[in-house]
C-alpha cells in the first residue's frame, strides 16, 4: 500500500488523519539544519482512495504531483529533483514524520515556477532525499487555480475559466483594427542586398514550415517587384520545443536606415508607484507581440528577407526592426487608455487591484477592449488573481515591492579567494558598487591586508567574516536595485579556466549577478571561445531583461570585438554558430581591460551545481564537420594520423588549448595570423571555420585533385579554398601549375580587350541559355557548348556535326532533362539559321535570339567557356588521356569550384545544394537524419546578381584601362 506524506506546522495537523499507516521517510543530515528553524510534521495518508494526480511543469520540466489540500509544502523527490537543471539552499524548516523525532532528510530548497494547464505561479519546492513521490501543497494548488477550499464545508470546486467568456481572445495571433504602422525611413542611406547566413540544414524543413504558418496567418507575403533592401535570417530553435523553430530576421543593416521613434515606456519608479496599495495582480502576455500591428505597404520594402524557397517580406511589424519596440508600447498604449489599474511594458499587460472584485472588474473590462480591438492572448503566459507577482526582477504583492533574492545567488555561493590575485579581483568586484556599499574601506580591510608584497597568503576567520560582511554588502546593494527600462544597460561578461561570469548593470548599481561553471569539454576550447561562450550565455541568461531593447556588452578580450562587429571576418566554427544564435538581439560589444572586468571574480569562482551548456548543439555540429569533412581519397584517419605527426597541427593544437598563441609567431606565422577562426575537435583534427587544416603530408594530394583537369592557377585555387586550407596554398598551387608541362603547352594567350557592354543577369536559373560550339576535335566531332547565363552551369555534348539536322535532336535531349529556356542565344552559325531550327524553337514556346554578325563576344558566356574547354581537351591529348573521361572531370570541376563573378558555383545555383567531389566538403547529402548539420545555403537570386553586377562593373573598368592605355 503506498503511502502520501502530508505537512503540519509546529506539531498542529492541517487536518485530523489516523497515523495507523504511517511510514518513515529516510533520515535527514541533521548537520545542515539550523538549530533555531521551525519544526513541520510529515504524517501518512492511506490511499483507499485514488489520489488526485495533475501534471505540473516546473521550471519547464513536466512532473507528476499528488494535489494535497493538508499540505503547507511543495515536495518533490530526488528523482524528480534530477530531472531540473537548478541551484538548492539550505532549508530553515526541519520536516519530521508524524509521531517521530527522525527528521526527513532534506536536500535543500528552491524557488521554482510551476505551471497548470493554464495557470503559472512562483512557490518554495522542498527536495526530500528517495523517490516518493511529489506533492504539490494547498497554497500553490489555489494559486495554480486548480482548487477552491470553501472554509465552511471544506469543499473543492473547479476553477472559473476565463477563456470561454472571450473565446476570440485566445485563438490565433490578432491584428490591431484600424491601426497600420508607418516606418520612417531615411532614403539617402544605400539600399544593400546582404549575403546568406550559415543555416543549419537539419531545420530546413521546420523553416518551410514555419513560412508556411506566417503566410497562412497573413504575417508575411512574397516578396514581388524592385528589392532594393534584402536581409538574411537566422532560425533559433523556440525554447522548450525544439522541433519547431522562430525565425529571426538579422536587419542590421536596414536598420541603418530607419529613424527611431522615442515613444517612453514606463520606468520601475512609475511602474511602483502606481501598483502601490494593489493586492491582486495578473498578467497577460499578448501572443507573437509586435506580429499583431500591421505594417503599411509602403513600408514593408525593407523588412524583406531571403530563404532558400525564395524572397518573402513582412506584412506585420517584426521584431528586427530598431524601432519596433517603441512603436507596438505607444500603439498598445493607446489601446488601454482609460481603463483604471491597467499598464503595459512591450507585450506585457498588468492588471492590479486594492481587492478581488475591482480586479475582477478591471480585467473584463481589459478583455472586453482587447477582444473588440482584435488582439489575442497567449494563455500559456498569462497569470490570473495573484496576491504575489514577479517583474523585471521585483516581487509585488500587498505589502509593497521587494528585492528577488535570485539574483545574488551567484555572490552568496562564490567561495573564498585562494590567493592575492583573487583577492584583488573580488575587490575589484566591490569597488563596482562601492557608491552603494557604506565604509567599504573598512569592511575590506582584512582583505586588502592579504594582498602585501612580501606576506604569506594566510586565511584565516578574520578573513572569513570580512568576506561574509562583503558578500552581503553587495548583495543587499544589488537586491536594492531594480531594472528601469530607460536607463543605458550594460552587460559585464566574462570567461575563465573553470567558469562563467556575468553581471547586468545601470548607470553604476548592479542589476543581477549570474555564473555557472564550464562543462569539461567547454574547458578545453580556446580562450577566445571561451570569451566568446561568455557573451552567447550571459545574453542568453538575462534574456527577460535584454530582449527587445539595445544593449551593451563588455569583454576584455579584444580579439572578439572586429568578430562581432564587421560581419566580413570569419571566426571559428564554434563562434559562428553562437553569433546566428545572437543576431536577434540589438546589442554592441564592446572592450575593456580585464582589471576593470567586475565580472571576473564571479566567472573564477562560479556556481558549482549549475553547470549547463547554453548551445547544445555546437559540439555536434564542430564534430559533424570534422567526420563529413573528410576528402574521398583521405580518409578522416589518414588526416588524424598526419596530423599527429605534423609540426605546425601539433603546435597549433597545444596553442589553442593553452591560449598561448604567441609561441606560433616565430616558425608557424601562418597559423598565427588565422588563429582567431581555428577550432579542434575532441579527436584532434583542425578546422578552419567550416574548413579542414590539411597536414603537410597530404598538401600534393589534395592539390592534384583540384588540378587533374587541369584548369589552371585561379580556378585551382578558387576550388581548393572552397573546400580546405593549408599553409601557404597559394604559392604550392601556383608552383605546381607553372612547372606543368602540359598547362604551360596549353595556355591561353590573351589579345587585347575591345569595348565592353555588359548584360544584365537573368532573374533565375535556366532562363536564358547560351548555345556555341567548339571543334573540330581531332576525331572530326565537334561539342556542343549549352550555358545557362545565371549559373553559368555547362552542360557539353559531342555531336557529329553542326547541321541542324544532327544538334536538334542532341539538344533536344538536353532540355527533356533540364527544360525549356525562355531565351536562347547562338551566332550565327549555319543550323541556327535553318528553317528546321526556327520551327523546332517555335514548337518548344522559347525564343531563339541571334547575336550581331561578326561580333562573337555578345555570345560572351559560352565564347568565354569554350577557351578552358578547349584547353582540357589539349591537355588530355598531350597526356594520352581518354578525352571523353577527361571532359567529364573538367566538367564536375568547373560546375562545383566558386564562380569569379557570382562567388557560388554553378553546380548550387543550379540545384541549390553542393555536389559531392573527391575534396573535402561538409558533406550534408549522405545524413540528413543529423540533426546538427550546418550548411550555407544556395545563395539569393539577389545576392548572386550583384555579386555579377560588382564584378562585370570591375571587367569593364579594367578594359577601359587598358583600352586607354594602348
Amino acid at each position: 500500500m503506498n503511502h502520501f506524506a502530508s505537512v503540519c506546522r509546529n506539531g498542529k495537523p492541517v487536518k485530523s488523519v489516523s497515523d495507523d499507516n504511517a511510514t518513515s521517510l529516510p533520515s535527514a543530515d541533521t548537520s545542515q539544519n539550523p538549530v533555531d528553524t521551525i519544526h513541520e510534521y510529515m504524517f501518512a495518508v492511506s490511499n483507499t482512495k485514488p489520489p488526485t494526480h495533475v501534471g505540473i511543469t516546473i521550471d519547464g520540466i513536466r512532473c507528476s504531483m499528488i494535489i494535497d489540500s493538508g499540505c503547507s509544502r511543495n515536495i518533490i523527490d530526488e528523482p524528480t529533483y534530477k530531472k531540473l537543471n537548478v541551484s538548492l539552499k539550505k532549508s530553515s524548516i526541519r520536516l519530521f514524520p508524524y509521531g517521530s523525532k527522525t527528521p526527513l532528510s532534506v536536500l535543500g530548497v528552491f524557488t521554482g515556477s510551476l505551471e497548470s494547464q493554464r495557470k503559472t505561479t512562483a512557490a518554495e519546492i522542498y527536495v526530500v532525499k528517495g523517490s516518493y513521490g511529489c506533492l504539490l501543497g494547498r497554497s500553490t494548488a489555489e494559486d495554480l487555480n486548480l482548487i477552491i477550499i470553501n472554509d465552511t464545508a471544506n469543499a473543492v470546486n473547479a476553477e472559473n475559466d476565463y477563456t470561454s467568456a472571450y473565446p476570440n481572445l485566445w485563438s490565433g495571433v490578432g491584428k490591431l483594427k484600424d491601426k497600420k504602422v508607418k516606418l520612417n525611413i531615411d532614403t539617402s542611406v544605400p539600399p544593400v542586398a546582404q549575403r546568406f547566413r550559415s543555416t543549419p540544414f537539419h531545420l530546413r524543413k521546420q523553416i518551410e514550415k514555419q513560412l508556411a504558418e506566417l503566410q497562412d496567418a497573413d504575417i508575411i507575403e512574397d516578396a514581388t517587384g524592385p528589392t532594393p533592401w534584402v536581409s538574411p535570417i537566422v532560425a533559433v530553435p523556440k525554447p522548450n520545443d525544439p522541433q519547431n523553430v522562430r525565425i529571426c530576421v538579422d536587419m542590421r543593416a536596414a536598420n541603418k536606415a530607419v529613424i527611431r521613434e522615442r515613444h517612453l515606456t514606463p520606468t520601475m519608479d512609475e511602474i511602483i508607484t502606481e501598483l502601490n496599495g494593489s493586492k491582486v495582480f495578473s498578467k497577460l502576455d499578448l501572443k507573437s507581440g509586435y506580429h499583431q500591428l500591421e505594417l503599411e505597404p509602403e513600408s514593408r520594402y525593407i523588412t524583406t528577407f531571403a530563404t532558400h524557397v525564395g524572397l518573402k517580406r513582412y506584412k506585420r511589424l517584426n521584431f528586427g526592426i530598431s524601432s519596433a519596440s517603441e512603436v507596438f508600447q505607444n500603439a498598445i498604449r493607446q489601446t488601454l487608455e482609460g481603463i483604471p489599474g491597467v499598464l503595459n511594458v512591450s507585450d506585457d499587460i498588468l492588471v492590479h487591484a486594492p481587492d478581488e472584485a475591482s480586479h475582477n472588474e478591471r480585467l473584463n473590462t481589459l478583455f472586453q477592449r482587447l477582444q473588440e480591438q482584435g488582439l489575442t492572448l497567449n494563455t500559456q503566459k498569462c497569470q490570473f488573481n495573484k496576491t504575489t507577482i514577479s517583474f523585471f526582477g521585483l516581487v509585488f504583492s500587498a505589502e509593497g515591492a521587494s528585492p528577488d533574492s535570485d539574483k545574488v545567488d551567484a555572490i552568496h555561493q562564490a567561495a573564498r579567494p585562494q590567493n592575492a590575485q583573487e583577492v584583488r579581483s573580488l575587490l575589484g568586484m566591490a569597488s563596482y558598487s562601492s557608491r552603494f556599499i557604506p565604509n567599504l574601506a573598512t569592511i575590506t580591510a582584512p582583505l586588502r591586508s592579504l594582498m602585501t608584497k612580501g606576506v604569506k597568503f594566510e586565511w584565516n576567520q578574520e578573513h572569513e567574516a570580512a568576506l561574509k560582511a562583503l558578500k552581503d554588502s553587495i548583495s543587499k546593494s544589488a537586491v536594492s536595485s531594480y531594472f528601469d527600462t530607460a536607463k543605458r544597460t550594460i552587460l559585464y561578461v566574462d570567461a575563465s579556466p573553470v567558469g562563467l561570469g556575468a553581471m547586468l548593470t545601470q548607470e553604476g548599481s548592479t542589476i543581477i549577478y549570474a555564473s555557472r561553471s564550464l562543462t569539461p569539454t567547454e574547458q578545453r576550447y580556446s580562450q577566445i571561445e571561451r570569451e566568446a561562450l561568455g557573451i552567447a550565455w550571459g545574453v542568453h541568461r538575462l534574456h527577460t531583461y535584454l530582449f527587445g531593447r539595445n544593449f551593451t556588452v563588455v569583454t576584455d578580450h579584444k580579439p572578439l570585438i572586429p568578430i562581432f562587429g564587421k560581419p566580413k571576418i570569419v571566426p571559428s566554427a564554434r563562434i559562428a554558430n553562437w553569433m546566428l544564435k545572437l543576431q536577434h538581439y540589438d546589442m554592441d560589444v564592446i572592450h575593456a581591460p580585464g582589471k576593470t572586468n567586475p565580472a571576473d571574480y564571479i566567472s573564477r569562482h562560479p556556481c558549482s551545481d549549475s553547470a549547463s551548456t547554453p548551445m547544445p548543439d555546437v559540439e555536434a555540429y564542430i564534430n559533424f564537420v570534422a567526420h563529413h569533412a573528410a576528402p574521398k581519397t583521405a580518409s578522416l584517419d589518414d588526416i588524424r594520423s598526419e596530423t599527429a605527426r605534423d609540426s605546425a597541427l601539433q603546435a597549433t593544437i597545444e596553442a589553442y588549448r593553452s591560449g598561448k598563441w604567441e609561441n606560433l609567431k616565430g616558425s608557424h606565422r601562418a597559423m598565427w595570423n588565422v588563429r582567431n577562426e581555428i577550432a579542434v575537435t575532441e579527436d584532434d583534427i583542425v578546422l578552419r571555420d567550416k574548413r579542414i587544416v590539411i597536414p603537410e603530408a597530404l598538401h600534393k594530394r589534395i592539390i592534384d585533385i583540384a588540378h587533374e583537369s587541369h584548369p589552371g592557377i585561379v580556378r585551382t585555387k578558387a576550388l581548393l579554398r572552397s573546400k580546405v586550407w593549408f599553409e601557404s596554398l597559394d604559392s604550392k598551387v601556383e608552383s605546381l601549375v607553372k612547372d606543368c608541362h602540359v598547362c604551360q603547352t596549353v595556355r591561353d594567350i590573351r589579345t587585347p580587350l575591345e569595348p565592353l557592354k555588359m548584360s544584365q543577369m537573368p532573374p533565375g536559373p535556366w532562363q536564358n541559355l547560351s548555345i556555341d560550339f567548339c571543334g573540330p576535335l581531332p576525331t572530326g566531332e565537334y561539342l556542343m557548348v549549352l550555358i545557362d547565363e545565371f549559373s553559368r552551369y555547362p552542360v557539353v555534348e559531342v555531336v557529329g556535326s553542326v547541321s541542324a539536322r544532327a544538334v536538334i535532336p542532341v539538344l533536344d535531349k538536353v532540355l527533356s532533362v533540364f527544360g525549356f529556356p525562355k531565351v536562347l542565344k547562338s551566332d550565327n552559325g549555319s543550323p541556327f539559321n535553318s528553317s528546321s531550327f526556327a520551327d523546332y524553337a517555335s514548337h518548344c514556346g522559347f525564343q531563339h535570339r541571334r547575336i550581331t554578325p561578326h561580333w562573337p563576344r555578345a555570345n560572351a558566356q559560352a565564347e568565354a567557356f569554350n577557351k578552358p574547354l578547349i584547353t582540357a581537351v589539349r591537355a588530355a591529348h598531350l597526356e594520352g588521356k581518354n578525352r571523353k573521361q577527361q571532359l567529364y572531370i573538367y566538367l564536375r570541376q568547373y560546375r562545383a569550384t566558386p564562380h569569379s563573378s557570382t562567388r557560388v558555383s554553378p553546380f548550387r545555383l543550379m540545384f541549390n545544394r553542393e555536389p559531392v567531389t573527391r575534396l573535402p566538403e561538409v558533406d550534408v547529402a549522405h545524413d540528413n537524419t543529423s540533426s546538427m548539420v550546418n550548411d550555407e545555403i544556395a545563395a539569393s537570386h539577389s545576392n548572386a546578381i550583384a555579386n555579377d553586377h560588382v564584378a562585370k562593373a570591375k571587367q569593364k573598368s579594367y578594359a577601359d584601362k587598358r583600352l586607354h592605355t594602348v
